[in-house]
């Protein structure tokens, strides 16, 4: 089972741009989204992605780091590298000397060959990325875009709009900040033709240079778990066959580097039926890939 025989994986990327073993280090800005503000986007649970209070328990970044890096020691036993990776809630919702502060203590450390901050597309300004492009370390964004269509933003209360994501899009490339985005498949009332419109916006548009897609997963304690019963869900085979799908209308050009989000009922948070490991996923679609003989673009004219 070779997935990336079908799929341009980031993993595999990496590995040939660095020809070894990349890892990447979870970190957090202790920042919490200031869209929770706004009610929050109704599939938010932050227990799925956050142990502790980021702002109440924040952990000092060097502590961080350090322990992040004894563990990747005590657990690798061959050549790695590391890229510092800013994944929760939305870490350019700072202040500028509190991101020039935090690249320059992971600069001091002097392992790291790239940091990615990722951040929603209303939180990206001149200012932010000119700082990224100040800086020698190759620096990129994640933006949560999610989708191009503007009823399914609202309806997710995603609080930004899709200007907002084009905007911040146009920021990066004119400073030549690559770009990866978030996607959800299975957004309530989106079909397979708006799904490859988002993709097409995506294929067309050059700064984004990877993807991570998300399948939507219903979490406790989120409004979308008190709307559960008035949408109709993607199931996981629905899901599947659906990123085989997008998959096959994907430009080659653009990397992958999340395809679902698997095994979600591991901490008992999530209602959806998607019992299976990730193992599992990738069985499941490597054989739709394979039985269906879809490889990234092949569905491209």
């Amino acid at each position: 089972m070779r997935i990336e025989n079908h799929v341009n994986l980031l993993s595999q990327k990496w590995k040939q741009e660095y020809g070894c073993k990349v890892i990447k280090i979870c970190l957090s800005m202790g920042i919490e989204c200031p869209n929770r503000r706004n009610g929050g986007c109704i599939f938010c649970q932050p227990l799925s992605f956050i142990k502790d209070n980021p702002v109440e328990n924040k952990i000092p970044l060097k502590l961080q780091i350090e322990s992040a890096l004894d563990y990747s020691k005590k657990h690798n036993h061959q050549d790695v590298k590391y890229i510092a990776y800013f994944q929760d809630e939305t870490s350019t919702a700072t202040s500028i000397d509190n991101l020039k502060a935090t690249i320059d203590t992971i600069l001091e450390y002097n392992c790291f060959e790239e940091i990615i901050f990722s951040t929603r597309p209303d939180y990206v300004n001149d200012q932010v990325i000119r700082l990224f492009a100040e800086f020698k370390i190759k620096i990129s964004i994640e933006l949560g875009i999610q989708t191009i269509h503007e009823k399914s933003l609202s309806l997710l209360n995603r609080n930004h709009t899709h200007i907002d994501t084009i905007n911040a899009l146009d920021i990066c490339s004119k400073y030549k900040i690559p770009v990866g985005v978030h996607l959800i498949i299975g957004i309530p009332n989106e079909k397979l033709a708006q799904i490859l419109e988002t993709i097409d916006f995506v294929n067309n548009t050059t700064v984004i240079k990877d993807i991570k897609f998300h399948n939507l997963v219903i979490y406790k304690g989120t409004k979308l778990a008190s709307l559960a019963d008035s949408f109709d869900f993607m199931t996981y085979d629905e899901y599947i066959n659906t990123l085989g799908q997008v998959i096959s209308h994907l430009d080659t050009s653009k990397t992958v580097s999340r395809l679902f989000t698997s095994n979600v009922n591991k901490s008992n948070l999530a209602i959806n039926p998607f019992p299976k490991f990730k193992t599992s996923w990738l069985k499941d679609l490597w054989i739709l890939l394979k039985n269906k003989n879809i490889i990234q673009g092949s569905n491209l004219k």
